[in-house]
Parts: structure tokens; sequence; C-alpha cells
């Protein structure tokens, strides 16, 4: 999953959600992995400024849902609404 890394002084990390695709993507039904500037399976391109993360335990073939929100230093309950709701389904033979 890649996206643009924000410019806020204040910026303490997203959140990716995913649900599969015959749900309802929430924040109360989805799953979320936490991700900061310093988490393992990710990386910025310093040129365009884009993250990429890699979401591990999604099954091959299952199409989910998947969206990102930003959280600021102040604590996780100031956090945007989702990004754009994407649909990715996993493959076995991506590298």
């Amino acid at each position: 999953l890649v996206w643009q890394v924000g410019t806020e002084d204040d910026l303490g990390g997203y959140h990716v959600w995913w649900i599969p695709v015959s749900g309802n993507l929430t924040k109360k039904t989805a799953s979320r992995v936490t991700v900061t500037l310093d988490t393992t399976n990710r990386a910025i391109d310093a040129e365009s400024g884009r993250l990429t993360y890699r979401v591990e335990g999604l099954e091959n073939g299952v199409c989910y849902m998947m969206a990102v929100t930003a959280w600021d230093r102040r604590g996780e309950t100031h956090e945007s609404t989702f990004s754009t709701v994407v649909q990715v389904t996993p493959d076995r033979f991506a590298e």
C-alpha cells in the first residue's frame, strides 16, 4: 500500500484499515495496524515523499477494501477521516 506522507509538524503516524469487500469498512468493523515513521515493513521514498507499507497476514485471492488515516502526536484520538478507499487482492506470486 502506498500513500503520500503528511507534512504536518505534529504527525504521529498512520493507521492502515482493511476488511474483506463483503464487509463494511468502518473503524468498528475493520482490522488495523499502526504505522509510525520508525515502523518496520515500510519505506519512504525521499524524492516523491510516498510511504510504502506491506500489510502482513492477508489471504491470497481475497479482495479487501483498504484505507489510511493519520493521527497526531496529541494521541490517536486526534485522527483524520479515511483516505480514499481502494480495493486490493493479494497475489501469492507478487514480490
